[in-house]
């Protein structure tokens, strides 16, 4: 999979990163963690993992609104208290989400996790 996935970047192949709610022992979000890391053992840039993780699916999705953050597009995003440039480990140190214009601290969406319940 790592020369597939080496190969179609090589090639040009928009990649994005996503997760198969179908598929058994994957739980969606969670199993993205894994797919990026693998992205990133076969090759790609830290960039390029996060370009499939975030722009190339707005893209693919036709929503020019979404998959980067610029003044007049939809501020759902995820803020990092670290730099996936530096290491694309700090993908997954999450301060917080933004959704719908809604601030979810991190520590409230573990706790939230934890309990089972969702953001009403």
């Amino acid at each position: 999979m790592q020369k597939l996935t080496g190969g179609l970047r090589d090639a040009g192949v928009p990649l994005l990163v996503g997760t198969d709610n179908f598929v058994p022992c994957q739980i969606a979000g969670f199993a993205m963690k894994d797919e990026m890391e693998q992205m990133f053992s076969a090759g790609l840039t830290r960039f390029e993992v996060l370009q499939a993780a975030t722009a190339n699916p707005a893209v693919f999705r036709k929503e020019p609104d979404a998959g980067t953050a610029a003044p007049g597009k939809i501020a759902d995003l995820v803020l990092l208290d670290a730099n996936p440039l530096d290491d694309v480990d700090n993908i997954f140190r999450q301060d917080g989400v933004m959704l719908r214009g809604r601030w979810f601290p991190e520590a409230d969406l573990q706790s939230r996790l934890a309990a089972g319940t969702g953001s009403n």
